[in-house]
Parts: C-alpha cells; structure tokens; sequence
C-alpha cells in the first residue's frame, strides 16, 4: 500500500481545507506520512505567499508534536523559464523538507520574450517543433541537474519532451517521477521509456486540493496496474520516504 501522500494544498493556496484538516484526514485513512505543497510563489492565479512560509512551517511543526504521522513541508514550485529556475529565492529553502517541481501555464516569467516562447506555448499550442522539445527538455534537465528538486510532478503537462533524457537525468541525480493523482497526464508509451531506465524511481500522490482527496491514489494506481509496472519502483509503496535535497 501506499504509505505516504507528498502532493497536497490547504488554504495557503488554493486548497479548500486547512494543513489541520488535511492532517486529520491523513491520520484517519491510516497514511504514515503527509506533505504539505502549496503552489509556488510565481503562480498568477493561486501561487501561495512568502510571509505564509514561515507561519506552514510553524503549523507542520506543531502537528509533527502529536507524534501521530510524519508531516513533511514542501512546495509545487513552478519551472518558469526555458532555463530551469524554479521560482524560490535562496533564502526560502531553508522553511522545506522538499520541493516538488512542475512546469505551469500560469507562471510568470519576468523576460517577455522566454515567456511567449516557453511559458504560453503550453497555453496557445498542440504542435511542437523538434527545436521547441529540445528548449522544454532542457528547462526540466537543468531543474533537475540544479539539485535543488525532489520530484518531478506531471510530466507532459502542456508540453512535450524527450522523456529518455530527462529519465537519464532523474536516474542520475535521484528525482522522482510523479504520478499524479488528479491525471496522469505522460503518456503510456513515455511511461515504459522511463520503467526502461531502472534507476528511475516513481512516486504516486493525490494532489489534493481538499480531504476527501487526500490519500487518494485510486488514478495514478490504475495506470501502474494497467501498465505493468513494478510497484518496487514506487518510492512510497510499503516504504517510508527520505528525501536527500542537497541544497
């Protein structure tokens, strides 16, 4: 079973419960591990707020007291250039046990020109360009490579990659592949190519945005069944997570 659920939102973003509720939630469906992620600063529409960071980590800090479950403070932060950044400062790390990583159509990118040809292509294209994939692959290969991530969250959400290189490089620096609860939005075939890389671990989470969606695995658990695939390659399947985030 799985253990642990690392992709959930309260109201310090656009989740419809509180980190107590979600906690609550978790405790009572029998998870042994809950991380909080918010989504990062740079996201129009719901992005959470920089002097909310310390006031999270308070609140998980408080319930980690109850010794009930482990409760794990991260951020969905946002891929928001065509070079890799994700939109924390360096200072912010310090308030994370880990960060989940994600490109999203409603980032900001403070170059107008990086955004029309990186951050709208997810809003106004279906095509891509060999050019345009090999500019997307890179902005997930640097992310990745910056040490700075954990997981990778829905991978081919609005744009395509070379699933094979960006494998590699999340074999090589320990990242794991999401496979997100509310759609598994890789393809079945991209899938395959990143099981092929048998240093490539997955991890399955809710993304829940409210508690009856937390511990909620039912989508992305579908896909391993249909697929095949080795649920040893799951970090958080009959395991608890460590993450190792270097900086």
């Amino acid at each position: 079973m799985i253990l642990g659920d690392f992709h959930t939102h309260s109201k310090f973003s656009d989740g419809k419960s509180t980190v107590e509720e979600n906690y609550a939630a978790a405790v009572n469906k029998g998870l042994k591990q809950l991380g909080c992620t918010e989504h990062g600063l740079r996201h129009i529409a719901f992005g959470t707020k920089r002097r909310n960071l310390p006031i999270e980590r308070n609140t998980v800090d408080k319930l980690n007291e109850k010794n009930e479950i482990e409760v794990l403070l991260g951020i969905e932060a946002n891929i928001y250039t065509s070079n890799g950044e994700i939109d924390l400062l360096p200072d912010d790390y310090r308030w994370f046990d880990y960060i989940v990583a994600a490109y999203h159509k409603t980032a900001t990118n403070p170059s107008l020109i990086d955004f029309f040809r990186y951050n709208a292509k997810g809003l106004i294209r279906k095509k891509f360009t060999d050019r345009e994939i090999r500019l997307f692959t890179k902005s997930y290969i640097k992310a990745i490579t910056s040490n700075k991530v954990d997981i990778i969250s829905h991978l081919f959400y609005g744009l395509p990659i070379d699933t094979k290189q960006v494998a590699q490089a999340a074999a090589d620096y320990g990242v794991f592949i999401e496979l997100n609860g509310k759609k598994v939005s890789i393809p079945d075939e991209d899938i395959y190519i990143l099981a092929d890389n048998k240093n490539v671990n997955f991890i399955v989470n809710s993304d829940a945005h409210s508690t009856s969606r937390i511990g909620d695995f039912s989508v992305p658990m579908a896909v391993v069944e249909r697929l095949n695939i080795d649920k040893d390659r799951i970090v958080n399947w009959n395991k608890l997570v460590k993450f190792n985030r270097k900086k």
